[in-house]
């Protein structure tokens, strides 16, 4: 079954400030391999700059375990986990009140 994680404008990380607004959505993934795709509407400076990537965080639970993937539109990614994991999605910018719209990972067991 696949599991989704949107991200829209109002949760992008303000890198400027280090401030996030919320916690990053995330979602609790079972051990496997996930083939990771990206659709995406969110765009920085209004309608000017399409988002194309988030930042994926993959915590299994050590420090070791711990990686940073990148979703992109129009490219399929896979990964592996060996422990149940949270997966947090995130976007950072450096001016967020013109920021508009929004983007969805989706996780597809491989």
């Amino acid at each position: 079954m696949s599991q989704s994680i949107t991200v829209d404008s109002s949760n992008i990380i303000d890198i400027k400030n280090a401030k996030c607004p919320s916690q990053p959505e995330s979602v609790s993934l079972e051990p496997g391999t996930y083939k990771v795709t990206l659709t995406s509407s969110l765009k920085y400076s209004g309608n000017g700059l399409p988002v194309k990537q988030l930042c994926l965080f993959v915590g299994q639970g050590t420090i070791n375990d711990e990686v940073f993937l990148i979703a992109e539109v129009d490219r399929t990614t896979y990964f592996s986990i060996t422990n149940t994991s949270n997966v947090f999605a995130f976007a950072v910018d450096q001016y967020l009140p013109d920021d508009s719209g929004s983007a969805t990972v989706t996780f597809t067991p491989a």
